[in-house]
């Protein structure tokens, strides 16, 4: 079994406090996923396993996605966080400014906002008896 999340649609905001915080939230997650793809991650990795199971012999394959909704100050909303604090140096060198990021922090633990989250994908297979 193979999970990962497929990070190549954008994604959703469901309820923000603003217009302006959406915004904010799709802007720094660009930047992010960005940063990501310039430092050499395979944001569509999770579309790929699949066919690389199939070509690795194994049989029975079978993908399943799941998506659901990341409020703020739950676990999910948490991953953003970490990560804007993880890649803060990239991002300021991005163009995403701190007061930018701490905004994106707060709203990251703010209830009154909820993002879809990325597309998990579980894909299994079995090797040939």
């Amino acid at each position: 079994m193979v999970e990962e999340f497929d990070c190549t649609a954008p994604l959703r905001v469901l309820t923000a406090p603003s217009d302006d915080a959406a915004k904010l939230f799709q802007q720094v997650m660009e930047a992010i996923l960005g940063v990501l793809h310039d430092r050499g991650a395979d944001l569509a990795w999770a579309q790929d396993v699949h066919t690389e199971m199939v070509r690795a012999g194994l049989t029975e394959v079978d993908t399943v996605t799941h998506s659901q909704s990341w409020t703020g100050g739950s676990a999910g909303a948490a991953l953003h966080d970490i990560n804007s604090r993880t890649l803060e140096p990239r991002l300021l060198a991005a163009g995403i400014s701190l007061d930018q990021l701490r905004a994106f922090r707060q709203l990251s633990r703010d209830p009154s906002f909820a993002s879809l989250s990325y597309q998990f994908v579980s894909t299994r297979g079995r090797r040939p008896l």
